[in-house]
């Protein structure tokens, strides 16, 4: 099977590095810069205009979007996710935006 290989393969391209490093995702691969996750980045974004005062709302739907989730929580905004909070149905996602 190609995924296991291919997986493989990033691994030992990143085995060495100190820049980069792979997450574990959802049907894909993630390589992000070492330090700093999606929560840091929401916190950077709302501390910015026009962002800043505001509540942020987060929607995820993999284990890199949970420090987003949890951040927006923290931020007194929400941080939910597809799985939990919606049942997997991206629908219901774009039915609770639309009631929003």
């Amino acid at each position: 099977m190609i995924l296991p290989t291919l997986r493989n393969l990033v691994h030992q391209l990143l085995a060495d590095s100190d820049d980069a490093t792979l997450l574990p995702a959802h049907c894909a691969f993630e390589l992000k810069p070492r330090g700093g996750n999606k929560g840091d980045a929401l916190a950077g974004f709302m501390s910015m205009a026009p962002f800043a005062g505001r509540r942020p709302i987060f929607i995820g739907d993999d284990v890199t979007d949970e420090p987003a989730i949890a951040k927006a929580n923290e931020l007194g905004g929400a941080g939910l996710h597809v799985k939990r909070d919606f049942g997997g149905s991206t629908e219901a996602v774009r039915e609770w935006l639309r009631r929003a």
